[in-house]
């Protein structure tokens, strides 16, 4: 793991990378340009086993300037895994990042907050890590499938909460449905209101009793 305070420190990176070992680079201060140089420095040796953290500098950081969004920007530009190296307390930020595409999360740990030092005061304690790492495994899984379809979760409740057309009096078969008598009701087993102006004015096909619903076969 290289700090965000050596990521321009180019000698450094090369004799790291020639250990041919997995390669953390901290990006916290850095511009686009210097990060390019690190990972062509590393690259240069060999090792293309490399991920980069973005890394807000501040001990703490508040919640205002840790920019997650640079996240994206940097998995666009370099194309390599993306993580977070969190400075802010608490843990909404880090399960956040995962949310937005993080795949590596780097927090300050301590076993008592009151100790000193530069780090205990924001670090999370074993309590905390364990919320963190729950939370994050939740949203992992929660973010699931990029294709807007109805969950198997939602099918009772597309059928029960959704709204249909029925009918609101008795109509003979061949009667003409008029607008009058078509009200929207749930459940959603029948047409829906999408097609209230469609239906009104067409002719039952068969004799529809009061509070059905309307489905294509009946008209």
């Amino acid at each position: 793991k290289i700090a965000s305070y050596e990521v321009v420190h180019l000698p450094l990176l090369r004799h790291t990378a020639r250990f041919g070992r997995p390669m953390l680079l901290s990006t916290g201060m850095a511009s686009l340009g210097e990060i390019e140089d690190a990972l062509a420095a590393v690259r240069g040796e060999g090792n293309d086993q490399v991920a980069i953290f973005h890394c807000p500098i501040g001990y703490p950081v508040p919640p205002a300037h840790v920019n997650l969004a640079v996240m994206d920007t940097l998995a666009q530009t370099f194309g390599v895994p993306v993580g977070l190296s969190d400075h802010t307390t608490g843990v909404a930020i880090p399960i956040g990042a995962v949310a937005r595409g993080a795949t590596l999360i780097e927090k300050h740990f301590t076993l008592d907050n009151s100790q000193h030092g530069p780090d205990h005061g924001f670090a999370i304690n074993p309590d905390e890590l364990a919320a963190l790492v729950a939370g994050v495994r939740a949203v992992e899984q929660s973010v699931g499938d990029p294709r807007k379809v109805c969950l198997p979760s939602e099918q009772l409740h597309y059928v029960r909460g959704r709204r249909s057309l029925f009918v609101s009096a008795d109509v003979a078969a061949g009667e003409v449905i008029r607008r009058e008598q078509i009200v929207v009701l749930r459940p959603g087993v029948g047409l829906a209101p999408r097609y209230l102006d469609t239906i009104a004015g067409r002719p039952a096909r068969r004799a529809m009793r009061a509070f059905e619903p309307i489905t294509w076969d009946d008209v």
